[in-house]
């Protein structure tokens, strides 16, 4: 009974370290810091051909004309309600900046989803323009495809940085790369590349442990037949030398202890230990 209660005891043990373990891994799942990957590119118009060139943009001639496209990618393993932003760009050289036209999309080229937040503040930058936007959901998606995507025509000699400041709680934003999105959760992932997998594999081993320990226990030896063949002549040896019809009691106690000491001989010692299993002291002083 002691080394039932052993193993059950050190069963208990690993089970509430396994359990642990696996809370400890979900809840630092659950705070750590979530991203927006940010795709930014600028051109200027006005030097693509590196001669001078006379641009007009609804019939005012430009002489500076910037493309800006910047996109936000939702790498996530969620879907983002009411996401709010603000865009700031500018540049290192001073001078006025202008946007001439904006076009606005969310998730699947959607643009209805996007709106714009007034009252936004001023950039502090000398050369700069700050926006603020409202997303109503901010899709997860795959790398090709982005959450946001806003393209600009600026009127300005240099817009060539951008600032994000993400509002909502929890989340921050860093520079686009592949390698973010093959970490990320919407990347294909096999099996065991899956966080919950190897928790999971070790309580699915100590659970086999525990059955095969169960089966180990309880199954009748298969070699029954010729483990009754040699303890039974001792039980009917035993029967016969009592003077009075022996206690069904005692009956079961030595066919208890002779079917201990059969299996006690042939199992090694782990088996011995987990079952309990000790030799019969009659048979041992039997032999000597």
């Amino acid at each position: 009974m002691t080394r039932q209660i052993l193993i059950s005891v050190i069963s208990g043990i690993i089970l509430l370290i396994t359990g642990l373990l696996i809370g400890k891994e979900i809840e630092s799942y659950d705070l750590q810091e979530r991203y927006f990957d940010v795709q930014f590119a600028t051109e200027n118009l006005s030097e693509i051909t590196g001669h001078d060139v006379d641009i007009a943009f609804d019939s005012i001639s430009i002489e500076n004309l910037q493309r800006v496209e910047i996109s936000l990618f939702n790498f996530n393993d969620h879907d983002v309600k009411d996401l709010k932003f603000f865009i700031e760009l500018y540049g290192e050289q001073d001078g006025e900046v202008k946007i001439l036209n904006e076009t606005l999309f969310g998730y699947d080229g959607n643009p209805e989803i996007v709106h714009s937040i007034n009252s936004v503040s001023a950039s502090n930058k000398p050369s700069g323009i700050k926006n603020g936007y409202h997303l109503d959901i901010a899709k997860n998606g795959p790398y090709e495809a982005p959450t946001f995507r806003a393209t600009y025509f600026i009127d300005a000699k240099d817009i060539s940085k951008y600032k994000i400041t993400i509002l909502n709680d929890g989340y921050e934003d860093r520079e686009y790369s592949y390698y973010n999105y093959s970490k990320s959760s919407q990347f294909p992932k096999g099996f065991t590349d899956h966080w919950w997998f190897w928790p999971s594999y070790v309580v699915l081993l100590l659970v086999i442990f525990l059955i095969a320990l169960i089966i180990i226990h309880r199954i009748p030896n298969q070699k029954w037949r010729a483990r009754y063949e040699e303890f039974m002549p001792e039980l009917i040896i035993f029967i016969r030398k009592s003077k009075k019809e022996p206690k069904l009691e005692k009956v079961l106690d030595m066919y208890s202890e002779l079917n201990n000491h059969y299996l006690w001989k042939r199992s090694n010692k782990l088996i011995r230990f987990i079952n309990n299993y000790k030799p019969s002291k009659k048979l041992m002083k039997k032999k000597d």
